[in-house]
This record gives structure tokens, sequence and C-alpha cells, in this order.
């Protein structure tokens, strides 16, 4: 399986000749109709605005894209969010309609490209540093290993808030990687990369659901007690490793770009 190492090692040798054109960030989603409406002007505005980046984040399936959105709204005090929208800088328009919104979209680019928005909002930061997150992760693990020295009727109470604590802690982290590697990048030139990571992603959380299914099967065909339980558990230290993966990969993550 394809780690954010690989993904770091491909950084490190794409040329950034662009990492100074502006970004234009249109998030969507897949079940949004004047979403895929608005993708056609999209097209056109890549052909009249070769000057511009274009990074096109679709957020209904993409955990780490839908990140990329809140970070983006919370930047901008945005408090409904909602799609499509679309930000050049400090600017954003929410909402397209055909025949409606082309003018208003171009003219916020012309005005961007013409010095009355001249700087991209710095990206906001993701509460905690490493260390904090890695201290956050270890406590998790000591309140698991405590839920087990209650009372039996507590245990489940118990790792689902712990579960939930690492649900969490997983979105943060993987949102720290990406800003940096969001960062990092220029012209979208992520590419396969990119969706290689976030496929790993995917089918990870899918693995787990997969493997904790199987597990509970199991324990149901023995004619065990609490299968609940053991799937629940089961489920929590599948979690605990990933976030150790994750903090490794904010580590590599953080080390490609104090290097560069």
């Amino acid at each position: 399986m394809r780690t954010v190492v690989t993904l770091l090692a491909f950084l490190a040798t794409c040329a950034l000749a662009a990492a100074d054109r502006p970004v234009f960030y249109f998030f969507h989603s897949e079940n949004c109709p004047h979403c895929h409406e608005a993708k056609p002007f999209m097209a056109e505005l890549k052909n009249k605005y070769p000057g511009i980046e274009f990074r096109e984040l679709e957020v209904s399936r993409d955990l780490v894209n839908r990140e990329i959105l809140l970070k983006k709204a919370q930047q901008l005090g945005i408090s409904r969010i909602g799609v499509p929208l679309f930000i050049i800088g400090e600017t954003y328009i929410s909402g397209f309609k055909k025949g409606d919104f082309e003018k208003k979209i171009t003219d916020l680019l012309d005005a961007y490209l013409a010095g009355s928005s001249t700087t991209t909002a710095a990206p906001a930061a993701v509460p905690g540093g490493l260390a904090i997150l890695q201290k956050e992760a270890a406590d998790i693990d000591e309140t698991v290993g405590r839920c087990f020295g209650q009372g039996p009727a507590a245990i489940p109470d118990c790792l689902k808030k712990a579960k939930k604590r690492l649900d969490d802690l997983s979105i943060v982290i993987t949102g720290q990687v990406t800003a940096i590697l969001e960062k990092a990048m220029s012209g979208g030139a992520i590419g396969p990369q990119k969706a290689a990571y976030l496929d790993q992603q995917a089918l990870w959380k899918k693995q787990v659901e997969a493997e904790s299914a199987l597990d509970e099967a199991f324990c149901r065909a023995l004619k065990a007690t609490n299968c609940d339980g053991l799937a629940l558990y089961l489920t929590v230290q599948h979690l605990q490793a990933r976030v150790q993966k994750l903090l490794g990969d904010l580590q590599a993550a953080q080390g490609f770009s104090f290097g560069h």
C-alpha cells in the first residue's frame, strides 16, 4: 500500500514554477445539480484565464477535500457552507445558476487580477501541533486501557467515547497533512499521487468496517456473548493503529515542508 512518503518523494521532484499563480477553488458535490451545471463553465474559465490555477475539489465523498472546504470557510467567515462554492484570495461566490452567475464569477476573477484582491488568505492553522496531537493520541490510548477497569456495563460507553475522539483526531491529522501538501503543490499537480493517497484513506475505512463486521459474525457464529462489545473494541484497536500511521505521515510531511 502506498504511503504519504511516496507522495512526498513525488512532490520533491515536481516543478514548482507555477507556485505563485493565484488559486481559484471550485468546491462541488457529486449530488449537487448546480455543481454539475457549473462544470462546463469551469472548463471555459480555464481556457480564458491560463494564469490562474484551478482546483476542483469534490467534498461529498472526499474527507480531505471536505476538510479544506471547512478551513477555507473558517478563513473567510462563511457561516452557512454550501456548494458550489468559488473562492479566489479572500473573495468568494456561493451558488450557481446558468445565465446568472457567469458574469459574477468572471467579474470576481477580473477584479482579483486587477489588484482589487491581491493576497490569498493564509491557510488557517488547525489547532494543535504534532506534539499536541501525539499527546492526545497517547491520552486516548490510556483512556482505552482504563475502560476495562470499569464495570462491564460502563465499558461500551467508554469505548464509544474513545472511538469518537480517535475519529476526530484522524480527521484533524489528515487535514494538517493535506494543508502542507496543498501549500507545497502547484498547478493542481498532485494528480494520480493524490488520488492514490485519498483512495488509500477510503480503502482503509472500508477494510476496518469489513473486518469488524467479520469479527462480529464469527463471534455470533460461535454463540459467544457480548459480540457487539468485541466488534467495538477491535474497531478501536484499528483506529489506534491508524492514528499512529497518520502521525507518521504528518511528521514526514512537516519534514518535507521545512526542508523546502
